[in-house]
């Protein structure tokens, strides 16, 4: 063979094997492409389900949940290295908007069917941040209670400790019919159920208007007309050994306020729920999900939120969280208006169900002008409840201390 022809069929090898290298690479590629995983961190035990269906419908794309055992919301806002973050999140713990992609609502199917307040959390959470379930404070109370509330669906809280305060024996016994300080909610979430907020006046922030102070009389002096601080702290201490989430149950108390989420997961056979009249705000405590803004997957991480707020996957959440409520203790509701629930239905967990739906519109997200005054709010009443603790400051004093922390 000639030398010429040497080089030739040298040349035509090697431009195969460049051939095959480049064939080998693209394959390669396509199949990294092809196969994605997606990290998701969460504390929402109904994510790994909605996970599975995901991944179930798109075979290329999985989605990967890390569960967060322990809910403190903190936990979920350390999420360098995943690409998804779902779950239950409090205000007191700002969001890093900075670390956050913008989530794109526009293919969103049927966006005038959810709520009035899934709309305003995106756009007052500069649509880095997103409900992806309702929640917020209703009055519970056990069927069998000798109430009025049985045959009324809301009241006002003032009507509410009206009646309440008929309950309380004074006896030997006693009964204490509610306790704000031992309800399931906090004290800070009393002051948003009346309706209190930052007030901003030549750049001064005040956290002391009439709201405000509602607010502190009825979860400090409930029941000064008929028990004395001592007399309360006594009764307590009567039922020191029982766990406080049964003092309902084991009728310690009469009354609870409960998160509907919570609400919703007792029998409705032994337990009526009553909503708040003139109550404007949602919990403080939301399921929200965001994107991480280092994800290399946005156009996936934005598929699977629009798949968990179809009204597919929103129903299929309502219907499990039904389903597992007497183990998990919380009902998903859904932030679309329309549900065709296929199982033990919002209907059959609340009777009054339409009415329910229309109160959803009515509610919004608490505001805190900016993050900076969200921030200096928690710490402040941090900060002013240790004082109070270490009786530094009188409990009277709470709100006139709390705003000066605030113009500090």
């Amino acid at each position: 063979m000639s030398i010429n022809n040497q080089h030739k069929y040298s040349k035509i090898i090697l431009l195969f094997l460049i051939q095959l290298l480049i064939a080998f690479f693209v394959f390669t590629s396509c199949k990294q492409e092809d196969n994605k995983t997606l990290q998701l961190l969460t504390n929402d035990i109904y994510l790994l389900e909605a996970a599975d269906y995901f991944n179930a419908e798109h075979p290329h794309v999985k989605i990967k949940v890390h569960y967060l055992e322990n809910t403190d919301e903190a936990s979920l806002l350390d999420f360098e290295g995943y690409d998804l973050i779902a779950g239950n999140y409090h205000p007191r713990d700002p969001l890093p908007f900075d670390q956050l992609k913008n989530i794109n609502l526009s293919d969103l199917d049927e966006n005038t069917l959810y709520h009035v307040p899934f709309h305003q959390f995106f756009t007052q959470y500069k649509k880095k941040a997103i409900l992806y379930a309702i929640d917020f404070p209703v009055i519970i109370n056990k069927s069998d209670t000798s109430t009025d509330l049985n045959q009324v669906p809301s009241v006002t809280l003032e009507e509410f400790q009206k009646k309440a305060l008929l309950h309380n024996q004074q006896d030997n016994s006693k009964h204490i019919a509610f306790i704000p300080q031992i309800s399931s909610i906090n004290d800070i979430d009393y002051y948003f159920m009346f309706n209190a907020q930052i007030l901003k006046h030549q750049n001064q922030y005040s956290f002391n208007s009439i709201d405000c102070q509602n607010a502190w009389q009825f979860y400090y002096q409930f029941n000064k007309s008929e028990f004395s601080t001592n007399e309360i702290e006594k009764y307590l201490v009567r039922y020191k050994s029982m766990n406080s989430q049964f003092y309902l149950d084991k009728a310690v108390i009469s009354f609870d306020i409960q998160n509907i989420s919570q609400a919703l997961a007792k029998d409705n056979q032994k337990y009526k729920i009553t909503l708040i009249d003139q109550m404007n705000y949602l919990s403080l405590n939301n399921k929200i999900i965001m994107i991480n803004k280092q994800t290399a997957y946005s156009k996936d991480a934005q598929d699977f939120i629009l798949f968990l707020l179809s009204k597919k996957m929103q129903s299929k959440l309502l219907e499990s969280s039904c389903l597992t409520k007497n183990i998990y203790q919380d009902i998903h509701l859904p932030v679309i208006k329309s549900i065709d629930s296929k199982c033990e239905t919002l209907e059959q967990i609340y009777p009054e169900s339409q009415q329910l739906v229309e109160y959803f519109d009515q509610l919004l997200p608490v505001a805190f002008h900016n993050e900076k005054v969200q921030n200096k709010f928690f710490n402040a009443y941090s900060y002013t409840k240790d004082m109070i603790q270490n009786e530094r400051i009188k409990n009277e004093n709470l709100l006139n201390f709390l705003t000066s922390q605030l113009n500090q």
